[in-house]
C-alpha cells in the first residue's frame, strides 16, 4: 500500500509520532502528549485521531489487558516518514530565507 502523501496537524502527527515511538499505547494517555495535555478536549482528539488512523490503515489496535493498545502499521510508519521530511524541508527553506 501507498501512503496518502496528506498532511497532518501538529496535533495529529503528535499522535502518529507518540504511537510510532511506543510513548503512546492506550487511548487514556493523551497527557503523554504536550500538544494534547492541555487541550481541555484532549481525550477527545485523540480518540478520533486514532479512529481516523485506524480507518486509513495507519494504526491497528488490538485490545490488551490494559485496555486497547495502538501500533504504526508499514503505512503508518511511511506516513510519519513523509510527514518528518516536509517538515525538515519546511525549516530548511525557512532558514533560508530568514
Amino acid at each position: 500500500m501507498e501512503a496518502t502523501h496528506e498532511l497532518l496537524g501538529a496535533k495529529e502527527r503528535a499522535i502518529l509520532k507518540g504511537v510510532g515511538s511506543g510513548a503512546l499505547r492506550t487511548r487514556s494517555w493523551a497527557g503523554q502528549l504536550p500538544e494534547l495535555a492541555s487541550e481541555p478536549a484532549g481525550e477527545f482528539l485523540l480518540h478520533d485521531a486514532l479512529r481516523r488512523f485506524e480507518g486509513a490503515g495507519l494504526v491497528r489496535s488490538r485490545r490488551g489487558a490494559r485496555g486497547r493498545e495502538y501500533a504504526l502499521t508499514p503505512r503508518g510508519r511511511a506516513q510519519l516518514r513523509v510527514q518528518q521530511r516536509f517538515q525538515g524541508a519546511l525549516v530548511r527553506l525557512i532558514s533560508r530565507s530568514a
